[in-house]
């Protein structure tokens, strides 16, 4: 566990994992009293947002945005797979555009990537950007073989932390038509329908 408020004077936090018996709420003290339900939270939000076991986390840097490309194509594939009336149109833009595009947002602080590495293998990310104080998770993809475990939440958790820290008025999240599983993850999550967006083909 990652030590919280480590500057505030007598604070002690313990720093090992969650034992089995959930005892840790009982080492992190002595706190002013003030602090408490703050570090409650914090290690509450730490339990419950928790990356599976052999499964690592960080952020992309701009020069390493390509490493997305493998699970980007992925992701479109999977989006005409399960779009109602638009499959065959993913992607909308090309990864040669894209991927730039999200370089540039990560050089400019306007965008963080949320990548999960098994061994040296990229397995699931996330894109959020925040713009005009408005915040948007814009891509999450998880590799088939490591579905179920998790990845997905913690990714939207992650993203969603980028553009609360910019103190940004709303957030979105971008789910193709169909993709019913994506949905009910988000708004099991909080997120709620804002608006439509209508489409034809031409």
């Amino acid at each position: 566990m990652k030590e919280i408020f480590g500057d505030v004077p007598h604070l002690r936090v313990a720093r090992d994992r969650f034992r089995p018996d959930n005892s840790i709420l009982s080492d992190m003290i002595s706190l002013p009293g003030t602090y408490r339900r703050a570090v409650s939270d914090a290690v509450e939000r730490d339990f419950f947002m928790a990356i599976p076991e052999g499964i690592r986390h960080r952020h992309l840097t701009p020069g390493e945005v390509p490493l997305l490309r493998p699970l980007l194509d992925e992701l479109r594939n999977h989006h005409n797979a399960v779009s109602v009336d638009f499959r065959g149109v993913f992607p909308l833009v090309s990864p040669d555009r894209e991927l730039p595009h999200i370089a540039e947002q990560i050089t400019k602080g306007d965008a963080r990537v949320e990548a999960f590495f098994a061994g040296n293998d990229l397995v699931a990310f996330s894109v959020a950007s925040q713009e005009y104080g408005l915040g948007s998770v814009d891509l999450v993809y998880v590799a088939p073989e490591f579905r179920r475990r998790g990845l997905a939440r913690r990714a939207v958790e992650l993203s969603i932390e980028y553009p609360k820290e910019n103190n940004v008025r709303l957030i979105d999240i971008h789910v193709v038509y169909g993709n019913v599983a994506a949905r009910r993850l988000y708004e099991s999550m909080g997120f709620r329908l804002r608006s439509e967006v209508l489409a034809m083909r031409v």
